[in-house]
Parts: structure tokens; sequence; C-alpha cells
């Protein structure tokens, strides 16, 4: 079940000694925008963990505080916490990487 994918997940990060992101934003066939995030994690044995952490889909707006609130809430269902984040990746979009009021703005 989707619960204990996402058990297994909160497990595994724990021993996360850091993680990156990696966030695409695209419309599907209804014309809604979904945010598919991603988690790259490293222990202390340099073992990596890559998981989709999340597909979320966005109604109204699609603002770099609206994509921040849906990315805060994934890393809490996870319990992965910030000060662990070293990277962000994403495909340019403007409400991603704005450095004031895009996602990365937020995040800073």
């Amino acid at each position: 079940s989707s619960q204990y994918v996402q058990e297994q997940l909160v497990n595994i990060s724990k021993q996360f000694i850091c993680y990156s992101l990696a966030l695409d934003e695209s419309q599907d066939i209804c014309d809604t925008a979904q945010l598919v995030i991603f988690v790259r994690g490293v222990d202390v044995n340099l073992q990596i963990t890559e998981e989709m952490l999340n597909l979320i889909p966005m109604t109204g707006t699609t603002t770099g505080s609206d994509i921040f609130l849906c990315v805060a809430k994934a890393l809490k269902d996870v319990r992965l916490p910030w000060n662990k984040l070293k990277s962000i990746s994403t495909d340019n979009a403007p409400a991603l990487i704005d450095g004031v009021t895009g996602l990365v703005g937020c995040v800073r």
C-alpha cells in the first residue's frame, strides 16, 4: 500500500546525511498542472537512494509560494529536515527558479 511505501521512505530518509530534490511541473491531458518531486539521499556509507517523493496535482495557481508549500508538505510527510537539503534541480520554469518569488527564493 502507499502507506507502507511512505513508511519505508521515512525509515530510509532517517539515515540521510544529505539529500537533493528534483522537481518538474507539467500539464496533464486535462490541463491540470502536475508537480513531481524526486528525492536523492546519501547515507553515511555513501549508499544512494533515489525515489519519487510525491506527485501533486496543482489546481488554481502554480506560483513559487504554491510550489514551496507543496514541497514543504512532502518533506514534512517523510520527516526530511530542511538543513540536510543540499540542492534543487528544476526544469527552469520561472515559478521554480526565480530567486525572489520562485521556489528557490522561498527555500532561501
